[in-house]
C-alpha cells in the first residue's frame, strides 16, 4: 500500500486533535492511484487501531479520521470506479434507486472494513515497533521522519521525486 511519506508525528494536542501524523508529498500530484487512496484510508484508521491494540478501548478521538476515511472510500465508489460498483458515476444529487444507494453504502463499508483489518494486521505484525514508537512519543512528544527511521530501524523508501 502506498501513501505519502511521513514527515512528522506528534502527540501534542492542537485544536480538536489529540495528536497527528503529518505526511509530505514527494512531488506535485494531479491524480491519485487506488493504492494511494487505500494507503490514506489505512493511515486514517491507524490511530484507532493502535488505541485498541495498546489500551483495549475505543474512544472518540478518531472521529475526524473516520470522516476522512469514509469520504475517500465514498469517492472511490461513487466517482472513480475503484470498487465492485464498476465505472459508473453516482453523483450526490443524482436520482438513483434505494437498491443502488444500499449497494454504494455496502461497498463503502466493505472498503473501510478491509482497510481496518489490513491496518490491524500490519500493526499487530509490528507490535514491538508500535510499542517503541509509543514509549518514545510519551517522552519526546514529536518525532520527525529521520528520527522514526532510526528509532525503528527502517530504511526509507526510494524517493519518487523526478530528477
Amino acid at each position: 500500500t502506498q501513501c505519502d511519506p511521513v514527515h512528522k508525528l506528534t502527540i501534542i494536542p492542537r485544536g480538536r486533535t489529540l495528536g497527528v501524523t503529518h505526511f509530505l508529498p514527494e512531488r506535485e500530484k494531479y491524480t491519485q492511484s487506488k493504492e494511494e487512496m487505500i494507503g490514506e484510508i489505512m493511515s486514517a484508521l491507524g490511530g484507532r487501531v493502535a488505541e485498541e491494540l495498546e489500551f483495549s478501548l475505543i474512544g472518540t478521538g478518531a472521529s475526524n479520521d473516520f470522516e476522512k476515511a469514509t469520504q475517500i472510500a465514498r469517492h472511490m465508489v461513487r466517482y472513480y470506479g475503484m470498487s465492485a460498483m464498476g465505472i459508473a458515476v453516482y453523483k450526490e444529487n443524482d436520482q438513483y434507486s434505494p437498491q443502488t444507494a444500499d449497494r454504494i453504502d455496502r461497498e463503502v463499508e466493505r472498503i473501510l472494513q478491509e482497510c481496518y483489518e489490513e491496518t490491524k494486521a500490519l500493526l499487530l505484525s509490528n507490535k514491538a515497533k508500535l510499542d517503541t514508537l509509543a514509549t518514545t512519543l510519551l517522552d519526546k512528544e514529536t518525532l520527525f521522519a529521520q528520527e522514526m527511521y532510526e528509532l525503528l530501524n527502517i530504511t526509507p523508501r526510494k524517493s519518487f521525486k523526478f530528477s
